[in-house]
């Protein structure tokens, strides 16, 4: 076969046992490599074993400050990563996803910190990346039944009943002796064993010397090989279910027992590991879960398997479940992190690798400090062998208290000056005090030490400039473990929910019991990480959230006073709920409600009814019925513009007048209300033109009335000169006749009375005004006419 050419046919046993073998003993992270050999020296370091350069009678002192440096930095990640607050949350693929997105963040949360010690995984995780390069953390989804054992007792025959026929309930023993002394019943108590079947999330914390990586391995993603390695007995391995054959034939010596990484982090009088029992059953062994991609069918593809080894030979067992020597899987269990990441490498650098050598420096330094200051308070000294006698020797090597020499003559002892080192020794140790916060980030903050000299620790100015930086570098280190390792355990939990989990839960979240049914979530969700977006202490960020606050409040009010608000009740819940997690609130639901929960909307619609009516909605009224009464008026406006034509230019003058009154009258007032709501400007422009449209409906009113009496006048009057018309005619006919029969008798020479008569005159009263009517008549006494004449 060609070499680099596929195989044609599925690889065999041997062939998979020969590759696996391989890559164990090549990887990195075995005892022999130069990681494991750094992370043993991190650990001696870290609990302040002996350098090996100490001498008899001289001083043994160790400086601990890589242990100083590792539990300074833990307080401030732990509340980073494991106070309550969200460090990574999902984010939605679509709009749809916006819900579910929230629950499942809730979710995996959860599954961290109540599921699993999430307290203690995230502590032992980040310790082991500031001590020895990288945390290892493995994720999986256990479907191991949860077995509880529980005794109940005070129980009747009816109850014992029920719970023998309980599912997943099963009654171990029982005790009748008990009798009810009221009713005489027997009474019994049983021991009996609850078997739960559901799956969970498991996480582990994994030793960094059990893990082991590929050499070629840049990544953890990208690398080929990765495996974790544990010691298990063989009763654990009967119940996976492992063949208990190949398990038998097992040795049970493993020269990994003798890992000097793992031994360095335990006591001469601790051993990690029991002696192996008599018991056959509780022999351990090491186990090898490999992660590998393999060409495994033979076709040049590889993909990634799972492969289980045992023992010292790394023996392949098959998997209890699938019953393959490999398994195909999506992915691999493991999560990592690494304070100081390096570019194109798996492993970066540790706290630890970045002090050593000032721990080496400092160790020496205390210790000449103190074999100096002994050598200050028990000097060596001179001694004249003229003065001394027999006992002078042995006097002064007898150090007691009060003590007396006995010398020939006095002189003769004379102490040999030492030089005291500890005006030197101090700046040396201040220095590299400096240095190590150089590179840590970590700020001492020793009052102790003399720092006038140092202008930018003279003032507060000074003093929160170099806390800022020392925060900036936490910051940068808490976001790139935020990024590479939670991020990415993140979604592995949700992967292996969205995958493994058949039924829905009933959880708390938020104070409220919720069901989750990851099923229908999208398993390609992102995941956002929420360190390192703003930067300060707790104090600063609680400053600037109030500061924030304090605008917003100002925004709302510009935005009510323009009608165009830029800040929403979302807006101000954001800022809000981060304001309580900064303040300590794990809940912020607890303090601030969500205005698009029911909660939120309940309380929008008691505000809106305390408040009244919308203002618009009360313009918007207006306007309708202004608009009504503008057509009505038109109507009768057409209906009256006949009547109003006589005085319609006095009455439009009179109108104009009032008009000019009321919109003066406006003005002024429209100049005091400036300062007003917007509500107030809508009631005042409302009642200006409710009194424009009854001006015009009185003028228009007036305007009939006037017409109305105008025609009254004229038509009273035509009747009254038809009336007195009628009357003279009537009247002429009588003196025609009177006058006709006395012309007849003086022969028609002389007039009636000799004279002529008046004319007669007819008063006519039309609404307020009197009119005078005069009859005319001709030489003959006949009617010609008549006059009108305003009194």
């Amino acid at each position: 076969m060609v070499a680099g050419a596929p195989r044609g046919h599925e690889m065999t046993k041997e062939e998979l046992q020969g590759i696996m073998s391989s890559e164990i003993r090549v990887s990195v992270g075995q005892e022999d490599g130069r990681i494991s050999a750094e992370r043993r020296e991190n650990m001696e370091f870290y609990l302040g074993e002996p350098l090996g350069n100490e001498q008899e009678g001289r001083s043994q002192v160790v400086s601990t400050d890589v242990q100083d440096v590792i539990e300074s930095t833990m307080p401030e990640m732990m509340e980073v990563f494991a106070s309550g607050d969200e460090v990574v949350e999902y984010e939605p693929v679509g709009g749809e996803d916006e819900a579910i997105a929230e629950q499942a963040t809730d979710y995996a949360n959860h599954i961290i910190m109540k599921d699993n010690d999430g307290f203690g995984l995230i502590h032992d995780w980040i310790k082991d990346a500031l001590l020895q390069k990288q945390g290892i953390l493995k994720s999986w989804w256990d479907k191991t039944p949860v077995i509880m054992m529980e005794t109940k007792s005070g129980l009747n025959a009816l109850a014992l009943d029920v719970l023998q026929k309980t599912p997943d309930v099963e009654v171990i023993e029982f005790d009748d002796d008990d009798v009810d002394p009221e009713t005489g019943e027997r009474m019994f108590a049983v021991k009996i064993k609850k078997t739960a079947d559901s799956g969970r999330v498991r996480i582990e914390g994994v030793p960094p010397e059990q893990f082991l990586i590929s050499r070629r391995a840049r990544s953890l993603d990208t690398s080929p090989f990765t495996c974790h390695r544990k010691r298990i007995t063989i009763s654990d391995m009967y119940d996976e279910g492992y063949d208990k054959d190949e398990i038998d034939r097992m040795p049970a010596s493993d020269d990994e027992d003798l890992n000097e990484e793992h031994q360095a982090r335990f006591d001469n009088d601790e051993w990690p590991f029991t002696d192996q029992s008599l018991d056959p059953a509780m022999r351990e062994v090491w186990l090898y879960e490999c992660y590998m991609k393999l060409d495994w069918t033979g076709d040049g593809h590889a993909s990634i398997h799972k492969v289980t080894c045992a023992g010292s030979t790394y023996h392949v067992l098959k998997d209890p479940n699938t019953k393959k020597w490999a398994t195909e899987v999506d992915d691999h269990p493991f999560s990592a992190i690494t304070p100081v990441r390096m570019p194109h490498k798996f492993f970066g650098r540790a706290l630890a690798d970045l002090v050593k050598d000032i721990q080496v420096i400092k160790t020496t330094i205390q210790r000449q400090i103190l074999d100096n200051m002994y050598q200050i308070n028990n000097a060596r000294t001179e001694i004249a062998e003229s003065h001394t006698t027999l006992q002078t020797v042995e006097d002064w090597l007898n150090n007691r208290v009060g003590g007396v020499v006995r010398t020939k003559m006095p002189g003769g002892i004379i102490p040999i000056q030492t030089t005291p080192i500890i005006d030197t020794a101090f700046p040396m140790m201040e220095y590299w005090d400096n240095v190590m916060e150089k590179r840590t980030g970590i700020n001492q903050g020793n009052p102790g030490l003399d720092v006038s000299n140092n202008a930018l620790n003279d003032t507060l100015g000074g003093v929160e400039k170099l806390l800022a930086q020392s925060a900036k570098r936490k910051l940068l280190m808490a976001r790139v473990i935020a990024e590479t390792g939670f991020k990415d355990l993140f979604k592995k939990i949700l992967r292996i929910i969205t995958n493994h989990q058949e039924k829905a839960r009933v959880i708390r979240l938020r104070g409220k019991w919720v069901e989750i049914d990851p099923r229908s979530w999208n398993r390609d969700m992102d995941v956002t990480v929420n360190v390192g977006l703003g930067h300060g202490t707790k104090e600063q960020q609680i400053q600037a959230d109030m500061s924030m606050l304090q605008m917003m409040e100002r925004a709302i009010q510009l935005g009510a006073a323009t009608g165009k608000p830029i800040i929403s009740p979302e807006n101000v819940y954001k800022v809000w709920k981060r304001f309580a997690h900064n303040m300590g609130w794990k809940r912020a639901d607890d303090v601030v409600t969500d205005p698009e929960s029911p909660e939120g909307q309940q309380l929008a619609q008691m505000a809106q009814q305390q408040k009244g009516p919308d203002p618009k909605m009360m313009e918007a009224q207006v306007r309708v019925k202004m608009l009504e009464m503008k057509t009505q008026a038109d109507i009768q406006s057409d209906q009256a513009t006949a009547q109003a034509e006589v005085q319609k230019d006095h009455a439009m003058a009179a109108a104009e007048a009032q008009k000019d009154q009321a919109m003066a009258q406006a003005d002024a007032d429209r100049e005091g209300m400036r300062v007003q709501t917007d509500r107030d400007k809508t009631a005042a422009e409302v009642e200006i033109a409710k009194f424009k449209a009854e001006e015009e409906m009185a003028i228009k009113r007036w305007e009939a009335e006037q017409r109305i009496d105008i025609e009254q006048g004229k038509a009273e009057a035509h009747a009254e000169i038809a009336r007195s018309q009628s009357e003279q005619a009537v009247g002429m006919k009588e003196r025609e006749f009177t006058a006709g029969q006395k012309v007849k008798k003086t022969n028609g020479t002389a007039k009636p009375n000799g004279k002529s008569e008046p004319a007669p005159v007819v008063h006519v009263h039309t609404g307020s005004k009197s009119r005078t009517v005069t009859v005319e008549r001709g030489k003959d006494g006949k009617l010609t006419g008549a006059k009108i004449n305003d009194d």
